[in-house]
């Protein structure tokens, strides 16, 4: 919450399922908009609230937060098995395969979005995963 506070944020959108963040931030960060979309009738607020809180303040570009690092995620649930010739401080660059997720269906092919150096493996072998769970660290810009 504390960062959500440093970066300005003055709206919140949680989506479903709702609840949980949005009576979190109405007690933690005062003056913050809340709202939950729980069923398509929250839509037209949903988009009101975008409309009002959807752009950037205007800061100076040196403030920005910049992201120093980048994730590979597993694109399915199963387990997980690296690319074996890969180790901690090999540069890899976009599209590579960088392992491979086993599941019920077969083998699904995991491949990094972006050039950078592989900084730290946040998933081993045979280690079980969901979809969307960090597996890479990917560092810098090649």
């Amino acid at each position: 919450m504390a960062t959500l506070g440093d970066l300005g944020v003055t709206a919140v959108l949680e989506l479903p399922p709702a609840g949980t963040l949005a009576g979190l931030v109405k007690r933690t960060l005062k003056g913050v908009e809340v709202l939950s979309l729980n069923t398509p009738d929250d839509l037209p607020a949903a988009r009101d609230l975008i409309a009002r809180h959807g752009t950037a303040p205007n800061i100076h570009a040196s403030s920005e937060p910049t992201p120093s690092f980048r994730v590979v995620v597993a694109p399915a649930a199963g387990t997980f098995a690296p690319a074996g010739e890969l180790t901690e401080g090999d540069i890899v660059v976009a599209g590579q395969v960088i392992g491979q997720v086993t599941t019920r269906q077969g083998q699904v092919e995991v491949a990094t979005h972006d050039a950078g150096v592989l900084t730290e493996w946040l998933a081993h072998h045979d280690d079980p995963v969901a979809p969307g769970q960090p597996l890479a660290r990917i560092g810098g810009h090649v």
